[in-house]
């Protein structure tokens, strides 16, 4: 009798506590699903680029019924996990067992990880909704990449007239994108070039990749730099006169891509930094979309070649004074090219 009062209590609380988190931001743990497949780490997640939707629930609790396929079509219209958003499950009461919460997943259609109280839902409940914090259940919690807790409180009434659309505006809000529940691909390997500007500096430039959300730059096969988000990096402290070989990889949460194609180069000697000025030139905008202006202490006449990455002529110009050059490229395509002078000096340009 007693543990069906208990019961009946659970089911009241369920539809008329307010559910929130005392917290603003995330505290990690370890859990497993109740299946035993997976283990999750929050951080973890976090740390790769993606925000956490944590949903807690009893199997009782009559919202969380109501709430729970709404919840698997916002999963569904969000990417099935592989993009932008990372959903879970936890059972917060005794009776969440493996048991009970591999019924709950199977009986609503819940793909994504359900997390048992034995998986790790006791630790999660004391977490983010301790005793006395006055959280009711369904509590729903969206943390951001940056571990702040952004969203806490879910209005059920309007999740259960809206349905799935108050979930996507809500997340939305937060510039989260809807998406396909295709994995994301692993990104291709860059295009890298490397160019020495002084006797002790070398700047490596690499394609911005599509899908790429940091890079990781190699001197031989020892990693320099990594989770760079720039596409550039200026090497400094070189030696004079010296060949350095550089590649670069593109990763994203679903792993690195090949290692680039290796590129070499020299230091400048002494000797030579006098030319250097002597043909010196600079571009900006870099990155362009438009138009690239080329200022320069080239006098006169010359002949300015764009080149693609494969070598190949994409731009050909003829100017009669290079002392302030403007070069239309919105009719090139995307990518990284070579702007080069007479023949004789080069730079990167990035157009996007």
């Amino acid at each position: 009798m007693k543990k069906f009062l208990s019961l009946i209590l659970l089911i009241i609380l369920g539809f008329n506590v307010k559910s929130q988190t005392p917290l603003t931001e995330a505290v990690d743990f370890t859990a497993t699903d109740c299946y035993g497949e997976e283990e999750i780490n929050l951080f973890d997640i976090l740390d790769r680029g993606q925000y956490v939707f944590m949903d807690l629930f009893f199997y009782t609790c009559g919202p969380c019924q109501k709430v729970a396929p709404i919840v698997v079509e916002a999963y569904e219209a969000f990417g099935c996990n592989n993009h932008d958003v990372f959903f879970m499950e936890v059972g917060i009461s005794n009776q969440d067992t493996d048991d009970i919460c591999q019924w709950w997943a199977e009986r609503y259609g819940v793909e994504y990880p359900t997390i048992s109280i034995e998986g790790g839902g006791s630790e999660i409940k004391n977490i983010y909704t301790p005793p006395g914090s006055g959280a009711g259940y369904p509590t729903s919690i969206l943390i951001a990449p940056d571990r702040k807790i952004v969203l806490q409180d879910i209005n059920y009434d309007s999740i259960e007239v809206h349905g799935t659309k108050f979930i996507i505006e809500s997340f939305e809000a937060f510039g989260i994108k809807q998406n396909s529940c295709e994995p994301l691909p692993i990104p291709e390997k860059p295009v890298v070039y490397a160019e020495a500007t002084s006797d002790t500096t070398i700047i490596v430039t690499w394609n911005a990749v599509e899908n790429a959300s940091t890079y990781t730059l190699y001197q031989d096969t020892d990693i320099i730099a990594q989770n760079l988000t720039d596409t550039t990096y200026t090497m400094t402290a070189l030696l004079e006169g010296i060949e350095y070989c550089f590649a670069v990889t593109a990763s994203n949460r679903m792993g690195e891509s090949e290692m680039s194609e290796e590129v070499c180069e020299k230091t400048l000697s002494v000797e030579g930094l006098d030319e250097m000025e002597l043909n010196a030139f600079t571009v900006y905008p870099n990155p362009a979309s438009t138009e690239v202006k080329i200022i320069s202490n080239i006098e006169g006449k010359a002949e300015i070649n764009i080149f693609d990455m494969t070598g190949r002529l994409v731009k050909n110009i003829h100017v009669s004074d290079m002392s302030d050059v403007t070069i239309n490229v919105s009719d090139i395509e995307k990518g990284m090219y070579l702007i080069n002078i007479n023949g004789k000096k080069e730079k990167v340009v990035i157009l996007n």
